[in-house]
């Protein structure tokens, strides 16, 4: 048991080892840095999703202060096309899991006191009309994990859509150690950079 314990520690510690570089890594990108990498990230998630030709598509939308993807343009690009609807996510932090909720142009969004966009109104979507799904992370490996924040939102809320695509979008290039992780962990289908799509499924 306490050699258990103690392997559990330990990989906790390593992911928090991990989420501070990488942390540190994209605060140290400068605002032209941010809007260029995000511009063409944005542009190959359009890509994907006409290709893919999906329909309901869930992103999320950056935490300004943690300097995350800006998804805006992706969002703009939903609201505005033909035959598209942005799924945006609401956090239940008491039921510890993600709300998705489909978003028109005349939807508000409000920023929660942790700093995330999401919608003021509470009409739901079923999960698994989902296409496409765009995932923020800290840190991804060849293998297609995924480093989030540690609260495991993300991971509860792709095991309820096992159909949809997930592809994570990452302002930093691939980790080039594998990262660690744990049986429940989603992998993802693919990551896009600045640099293109990374497929894991080939």
């Amino acid at each position: 048991m306490l050699l258990i314990i103690a392997s559990t520690l330990s990989v906790a510690m390593n992911k928090q080892v991990i989420r501070d570089q990488f942390k540190a890594q994209r605060q140290a990108l400068t605002d032209a840095q941010l809007y260029e990498r995000s511009h063409l990230i944005c542009q190959s998630a359009i890509q994907e999703i006409i290709n893919r030709e999906a329909s309901y598509v869930h992103l999320f939308l950056p935490i300004e202060k943690n300097k995350e993807v800006d998804t805006r343009p992706l969002y703009d690009f939903l609201l505005e096309g033909d035959g598209y609807t942005p799924v945006i996510s609401k956090t239940d932090w008491k039921g510890q899991q993600l709300t998705q909720h489909p978003m028109t142009s005349g939807d508000a969004l409000e920023i929660s006191n942790f700093g995330i966009p999401e919608p003021k109104h509470i009409q739901e979507i079923d999960i698994q009309l989902l296409d496409l799904v765009f995932i923020p992370l800290l840190a991804f490996d060849a293998n297609g994990h995924r480093l989030g924040y540690g609260a495991g939102f993300y991971d509860r809320f792709l095991a309820q859509c096992p159909t949809a695509l997930k592809l994570g979008l990452s302002l930093l290039p691939m980790c080039e150690t594998a990262l660690p992780n744990k049986p429940h962990d989603i992998a993802l289908d693919g990551c896009i950079t600045h640099e293109g799509l990374i497929d894991f499924r080939n």
